[in-house]
This record gives C-alpha cells, structure tokens and sequence, in this order.
C-alpha cells in the first residue's frame, strides 16, 4: 500500500514537470515489469516443487521414525538414511535454483532501472537543449523519478516474493476449496435403540485410479438383529471391514441403503450414532497416557466401578492389577508399553465401558492366546441380550458359537445360516472350517513335538 501511494503520487508530480519525460518513463515500465513477472512465475513454480521435495523427505523420515523395530530388525539404518539423503539431495538442488533465480532477479532489475535513468537523463537533456524543459524542471523530474524508481523497485522485489507464498500455498488452499462428499449430519437421537440394523443391496467401490474403480461390495443385503451375534467371515479382501467402515459411517454406500431400527443410518446424528457403536479392531490404538484414562477415553465421566466390571469383562483386571501403579500406569506412546495381547483388553474394555447397543468385533482377539480368548469371548456371547454383536474373525471355534454365520466372498453373500446349518450344506464355510482344523490340529501336534 506504502509503494502504491508513492508510485501514484510521484506520477502526478512528475507529470506536472514533464508530460513527454513521464511518458517515455511509462513506456520503459512494461519493459522492466516483464522480468519480474516472469521470474515471479520462475519462484511460483519451485516453491511447489520445494514443497513436494519436502514432503517427500519428511514422509521418509516419519516412516522411519515410526517403524523404527522394523528397521532395526532388518539392520537398514543406513539403506533408510541414504533415502532421506537423496530426498534432501533433491530440494537442496531445487533451492539453488531458486538462489540463482533471485541473483537474477536482483540484478536484472537493478540493470533495468539503472538503464531507465540513463535514458531519462538523455532524453531530458536533449528537451532542455531544445528549450522545452528547463534545467530546474529537469533536476525536479529526475529527483521525482529516483523516488519513482525506488518505489517500482519496490514493488518488482516483492513481486517474486509474493508468487513464492502463493506457490508454497498451493496445496493449502487447494485443501480448503474441496468440497465435502460426506451427506450433512443427521437429526435423529432417539432415547432408546434396539439396534437391529438391516444392508439393503449396498454397492461399494474404493478407486484404484481415476478413471477406475474396485468393486467391494456388490449388493449386499444382511440383517443384524438385536440380542443376537452374527458373525461375518470370509477369506481376505471378500468385504468384511468394509462393513464394518459403512457402519461407522467413514464412508458412504454407493448404492442400497443401510438402516438401523427401520431409519436410514444417515439420519441419525453422528456423535449419537458413535456413542451407541462400540468398535475393536485387530489393530487396536492406545493412547500415551494411563491405563484408566485409556479405558475411560470418550466417557471420562465413568466410574471406577464401571471401569472396574469393563475391564473384567475384557479378561484385562488381572494383569492390570498386576502392573506397577495398576490402572494408573502409563501405557505409553502408541501402548508401546503393554504387550499385544494386553492392548486388546484394555481396547474391548474401553468398548464395554460404553454400555454400547451395537457391538462390532473385527479380529478383536488376535493376539490373545486360546485360553484368554475363550475368557473374553464367552464374557460378551454372555451379554449379547443386551446389545446387537457383529463378529469378524478367523477363528472358527469362535465364530461357530455366534447364532448367525454371514460367508462373504468377493464381495457377494454366498451362504448363510448357524453353524449346523452351513456345514450340511458342505459349502464355503464347512471348507473353511475343515481347513481351520487341519491347521489347528498341525499346531497340536508341533507343539507336542516341541515339548517331548
């Protein structure tokens, strides 16, 4: 704004001294403006570059940092630094660019201006020998137009500055302008839920590239009634998670409908909806913080009794009360500081503390050994008349006790049925109950093996 008011006010001093000097000064401006304008587009271009260089370099860096064990593990410390070297490689020679772009900038511009006064200084001599200008306008004009010059130069250094921002800031404003595909936020919160939930012929799809997409889900209609456990089991990539995320509402059918108590799901409000859904899945995430406040996270106004009968129900109150400070001991960054097993309690305790009427599972015992697992899944068939379970997993001798069995296969209901049911039937599922216990029954005996 500062150079804006001068450059103004200095054109009108100088055009009240010398219409024809001002003139020709006008005409030399679009000449100087070209460079800045084309190095501004020069410093646009890599400060987006930079800032895909440093994201690059940053993602290598947290990868690393992340799955540190992993690296370790594998002795690649410096296969992992020798990366980050090349990443930081790549924007150390995009940074030179932009130096020897700005040392351009600099001197080109004060070359372009130096030659503008040249020739003002020749122009207006000629006037004053001609008698058209006299000598004091002229020492006048030329100390208007050094004011002028400075103010220009002004604003052709801030010109490149200006498009680096806005190239820097792409990306932020790209985030910023896309609009949400998630439908607005519901309205109903009813005082009681049954839970009885209902697919009606859902389609989804993830996209693979952007003109294609992979169909997950092709039509699938299942029903989850109150009181009852259903399980859903499948081999890998048959759609079963992808349930599980269409129930949380993480994303949206793409075809069908999901409804919960006769109500499109959609219709109900999402903080109400996740506060009637309790979820654990196979890679369960603890917090840095206590045992007690990981179990009580999203419902800090529990008591320690409820905290107390969750934690039970999870199998974990024992080996909890086994830890240094108990429930008061740090589970650490990522619950770094428990064993695997041990994060899954704590996790389907922090689900039963809610009290939750929908009650999802997937893989939730997978790192629990047969004994703990039988504990904890016998706990909450036992309170199945008090919620609606969904039950994910690949153990059979689990998923044999739930009342409805779902066998998902590439994306499409091939069977269902109880456990009796499916197995006369000699179908999918008794083949992967058949497999189940050829596997279990050559870890019997490997383990036998090992102890004599």
């Amino acid at each position: 704004m500062w150079y804006t008011a001068r450059f103004l006010f200095l054109l009108f001093f100088m055009v009240s001294q010398s219409w024809k000097m001002t003139l020709f000064t006008c005409m030399g401006l679009p000449i100087i403006w070209v460079i800045p304008k084309l190095i501004g587009q020069f410093h646009q271009t890599i400060a987006i570059k930079v800032q895909e260089s440093l994201a690059k370099a940053n993602q290598v860096a947290t990868e690393t940092f992340s799955n540190m064990k992993t690296v370790r593990s594998f002795a690649n410390e410096d296969g992992e630094t020798e990366r980050y070297r090349r990443q930081l490689e790549d924007t150390y020679s995009l940074n030179k660019k932009e130096a020897v772009g700005y040392a351009a900038s600099t001197w080109s511009n004060s070359i372009t201006t130096l030659a503008l006064k040249v020739f003002i200084l020749y122009y207006g001599g000629t006037l004053v020998t001609r008698g058209t200008v006299s000598s004091g306008d002229l020492v006048s004009f030329i100390l208007y137009e050094l004011q002028f010059a400075s103010a220009v130069e002004g604003v052709m250094r801030a010109y490149p500055d200006v498009r680096k921002a806005i190239g820097g800031s792409q990306k932020i404003f790209e985030y910023l302008d896309r609009k949400p595909q998630t439908p607005p936020d519901g309205t109903l919160a009813p005082e009681t839920l049954q839970g009885h939930i209902q697919f009606k012929n859902v389609r989804f799809s993830y996209p693979v590239t952007a003109e294609e997409n992979k169909i997950v889900l092709k039509d699938v209609s299942l029903e989850l009634k109150p009181g009852q456990t259903t399980a859903l089991v499948g081999l890998n990539r048959s759609g079963k998670t992808t349930c599980v995320k269409l129930l949380e509402r993480f994303y949206q059918p793409q075809a069908g409908e999901i409804q919960l108590d006769g109500k499109p799901l959609q219709s109900y409000k999402d903080q109400y909806l996740h506060d009637k859904i309790a979820v654990v899945s196979q890679d369960c995430v603890l917090f840095g913080r206590s045992v007690r406040e990981n179990i009580k996270y999203g419902y800090e106004d529990a008591s320690d009794e409820e905290m107390h009968r969750a934690a039970k129900l999870a199998s974990a109150h024992d080996f909890i009360m086994g830890l240094p400070s108990q429930y008061d001991t740090d589970a650490g960054e990522k619950g770094g500081q428990v064993a695997g097993g041990q994060k899954q309690r704590i996790s389907i305790a922090r689900a039963l503390i809610r009290r939750p009427k929908i009650l999802i599972l997937d893989n939730a015992t997978s790192d629990l050994d047969v004994e703990n697992e039988h504990q904890v899944y016998q706990a909450l068939l036992n309170q199945t008349n008090r919620c609606t379970v969904l039950l994910i997993s690949n153990q059979m001798n689990v998923v044999e006790k739930a009342n409805h069995i779902v066998v998902l296969s590439e994306g499409v209901i091939q069977e269902e049925g109880s456990h009796g049911e499916l197995l006369e039937k000699g179908g999918l599922y008794a083949d992967m109950v058949r497999k189940y216990k050829m596997g279990f029954q050559r870890k019997e005996e490997k383990r036998n093996d090992a102890q004599s």
